[in-house]
């Protein structure tokens, strides 16, 4: 059945804003009485049948509703932007599909990017939900500098990702206790040398991704992959 997105159901919206509804009713060619599938994004999944079929605010009314709680194990990606933005979004889309709960941008002494289009990162998001029916969608966070977003971290588990071959701990054996995961994935020059210490200092631990050297926005997609599977 059709998934589509509508956030305000929650506030009582009973239609699909235009791009949804044209989506729906020129590209599927639903009609009244036709049944869809509709996400708030915060955990609440709705069945609803068409009533109007209009392409620019198609009209719906609720059949049922399913709650899926929330994770209690929460899964923070604090990373850098690539230079590509194109390679941002594909990680956008993978880690909402994968099911991370926060992206939190930010901004090295070797970032490539010190600015992002966030409506497209919404979008992608949006469309990864919907593709896999993810019932929550990811909050995504402005570039920050790295050393607000770490200094103000309180998460249990902390980690960042730094390419050093004498490091011996994997991340996937560092998850050590339970509650709120986070993880620094630095830009493909890496973190300054003072940005891991800086981390060490506020309680983060450094882990490998593995032996091979990843981009920026592949180690997020392990990272994110790892501490996901260990938070179900």
């Amino acid at each position: 059945m059709d998934y589509y997105f509508q956030p305000e159901i929650i506030t009582g919206s009973n239609f699909l804003n235009e791009e949804e509804s044209r989506h729906c009713v020129k590209v599927l060619r639903h009609a009244p009485g036709d049944e869809i599938t509709i996400a708030d994004g915060q955990g609440g999944v709705y069945q609803a049948e068409i009533v109007e079929a209009n392409p620019n605010q198609c009209e719906f009314r609720i059949l049922s509703e399913r709650s899926f709680p929330r994770r209690t194990n929460s899964v923070t990606i604090i990373i850098a932007p690539t230079k590509s933005h194109d390679r941002l979004e594909w990680f956008v889309e993978k880690a909402t599909e994968i099911g991370v709960d926060a992206i939190q941008l930010i901004k090295c002494n070797n970032s490539e990017r010190s600015r992002v289009r966030m409506d497209r990162l919404r979008k992608k998001a949006i469309e990864a939900l919907k593709q896999s029916k993810n019932p929550y969608l990811p909050e995504i966070l402005d570039i920050a500098a790295v050393q607000e977003v770490v200094s103000s971290t309180t998460a249990q588990n902390r980690f960042i990702a730094h390419v050093d071959e004498a490091n011996p701990h994997r991340l996937q054996s560092s998850i050590t206790e339970s509650g709120e995961s986070v993880i620094l994935i630095g830009p493909e020059g890496d973190f300054a040398a003072s940005e891991v210490a800086m981390a060490l200092e506020n309680g983060f631990k450094k882990v490998s991704l593995g032996k091979n050297t990843l981009r920026t926005e592949t180690a997020g997609i392990i990272a994110c992959q790892i501490l996901c599977s260990s938070n179900q």
